[in-house]
C-alpha cells in the first residue's frame, strides 16, 4: 500500500500545513501583538523588549548550517519531528517561566535554536527528493505556509493573550504547533529511507545528484549565492521595515502609511506564486533580476514618495521582489549545487537570508540616527541590490537542471 509520504503533492501539502506554524509564523510575526504586554509585565521599554526577537531570530540563523546537516545525516522527518518538540517546549518556557526579561532573551534564544529545524529547509529537503520538473512552484506552495501563518497567527495570538494573557498565549501557541505539525510529518513527510531517488530503468535507489558540502564550499559559485541572497534580502527587509516611519516623518498620516505597509504580505504571496511558475519555466537568475529591478525601482520611489499611494506601489514592488527571492534559495541550491547534501548547503544559504533580513532594518535605522535620514542607506541598498542581480547572472547554466530540461536554461 503506497504511503501518503510517497505521493510528491502531498509532501508539498503536508509542508504547507507545517510551515503555517513554522519559525517565521511563531516567533516573528506574532512578536509585535506580544511586545506591548511582555514589556509592561517587565517594566522595560520596547526597544529592549525587541531586542529578544533579534536574538532569537539570530540564534535561528546561526544554527541553520548545523540544522542541514542533521536533515542530510538522519532525514528531514526525523529532524522535524524532535525540533518541533523542543521548539514547543522553549517557546511555552519562554511564557511560562520567564521571571525577568534576560531570562525571557535567553529562553527565546533557546526556542530560535530548535526552531532552526523547523524552518522551510526540513521541508524543502523533502520536496526537492520529490519533485524535479516543477520544483519552483512546488517550493513556492510550501513557503506560502509561511505568508499563510503570518496572517493568522497574530489573529490567533492576540486571541489566546485576551483570554490567557501574554504567558498562556505562549503556552497556547506551543501547543497549536504541536497539534498542526506534528501530525503533516508524520503523514506527509517521508523519512531518509524514502528520500533517495529512484532509477526509472532498475526501480531501485540511486545516489542524489550534487555536490557535497565540502565541495561546494570551496567553489566560488557557493559563495556568490549566498552574497547574493544576503544582499538581496537586507535591501527589501531594511527597506520593508521603515516604510511607517518614513512616511510620517513626510506628514502621511499613520493610519495611511500602515495601509501601505499592509499590501506587502499579499504582495509576497503572489510574488511566490509568480515565482516558483516563472522559474520552472524560464532561467531562474533572469527572473530574478527583473523583481530584484522592481526592487531597486521600489526603493528609489520610497527616497521620495510623499504620498501613500507611491509609497503603496513601492511596497507592492518590494512585497513580489521579497516573495521571489525567498522561492530562489532553495530552487538555486538544488539547481547549481544539487540535492545530494541539499540540508546542510540550504541551511548555509538560508542563513545568509535570514541575516540579511534581520540586518537590514537594524542598518537602516542606525543610518537614520546617524544622518537624521534615510537616503545614504538606501542608495547603499540600491547598489547591494544591484549587485545581487549581476552575480546571479554569472552563476551560468544550471549545473543540475530538471530531468527534462538538460542541457540548459
Amino acid at each position: 500500500m503506497q504511503k501518503l509520504s510517497d505521493r510528491p503533492w502531498l509532501v508539498v501539502a503536508g509542508s504547507t500545513l507545517a510551515l503555517t506554524v513554522g519559525n517565521g509564523p511563531i516567533m516573528q510575526f506574532t512578536f509585535g501583538t506580544f511586545l506591548k504586554p511582555l514589556t509592561e509585565a517587565f517594566g522595560v521599554e520596547r526597544g529592549l523588549g525587541s531586542l529578544a526577537l533579534t536574538i532569537g531570530l539570530l540564534a535561528t540563523a546561526f544554527t541553520l548550517p548545523f540544522a542541514g546537516k542533521l536533515a542530510d545525516t538522519f532525514g528531514p522527518k526525523k529532524l522535524g519531528l524532535i525540533a518541533v518538540v523542543l521548539f514547543a517546549l522553549g517557546v511555552a518556557s519562554a511564557g511560562l517561566f520567564s521571571s525577568s526579561i534576560a531570562v525571557f532573551m535567553v529562553l527565546f534564544a533557546l526556542a530560535g535554536v530548535a526552531a532552526a529545524g523547523h524552518t522551510p529547509l526540513v521541508y524543502l529537503k523533502a520536496i526537492s527528493a520529490r519533485i524535479d520538473e516543477r520544483r519552483g512552484l512546488a517550493f513556492a506552495i510550501a513557503l506560502n505556509g509561511v505568508g499563510l501563518g503570518s496572517i493568522v497567527m497574530p489573529i490567533l495570538a492576540q486571541q489566546l493573550i485576551n483570554r490567557f494573557d501574554w504567558r498562556g498565549a505562549y503556552a497556547g501557541m506551543a501547543v497549536l504547533m504541536v497539534v498542526i505539525a506534528i501530525p503533516a510529518l508524520l503523514l506527509f513527510i517521508p523519512g531518509k529511507k524514502d528520500l533517495a531517488p529512484v532509477s526509472p530503468s532498475e526501480s531501485a535507489p540511486v545516489e542524489a545528484p550534487g555536490m557535497t558540502a565540502a565541495e561546494a564550499l570551496r567553489t566560488g559559485r557557493f559563495w556568490l549565492l549566498v552574497v547574493c541572497l544576503f544582499l538581496g534580502a537586507m535591501a527589501a527587509n531594511g527597506s520593508i521595515a521603515h516604510v511607517v516611519p518614513m512616511l510620517t516623518d513626510r506628514g502621511v498620516t499613520p493610519e495611511s502609511a500602515a495601509t501601505a505597509m499592509g499590501v506587502v504580505g499579499g504582495a509576497a504571496i503572489i510574488g511566490r506564486f509568480l515565482g516558483g511558475w516563472l522559474i520552472d519555466r524560464f532561467w531562474a537568475p533572469i527572473i530574478s533580476t527583473v523583481f530584484i529591478g522592481g526592487m531597486i525601482g521600489a526603493i528609489a520611489i520610497m527616497l521620495f514618495a510623499q504620498t501613500a499611494q507611491q509609497a503603496t506601489f513601492a511596497t507592492v514592488l518590494l512585497g513580489l521582489g521579497l516573495g521571489v527571492e525567498a522561492d530562489l534559495v532553495g530552487f538555486l541550491v538544488s539547481r547549481y549545487l544539487g540535492t545530494k547534501s541539499f540540508g546542510t548547503l540550504f541551511g548555509y544559504a538560508f542563513a545568509a537570508f535570514m541575516l540579511g533580513s534581520s540586518l537590514g532594518p537594524i542598518i537602516m535605522g542606525q543610518v537614520f540616527d546617524a544622518n537624521g535620514s534615510y537616503a545614504a542607506c538606501q542608495f547603499a541598498f540600491m547598489i547591494g541590490a544591484a549587485f545581487s542581480a549581476v552575480g546571479l547572472l554569472s552563476l551560468g547554466r544550471y549545473a543540475y537542471p530538471a530531468a527534462k530540461a538538460q542541457g540548459g536554461h
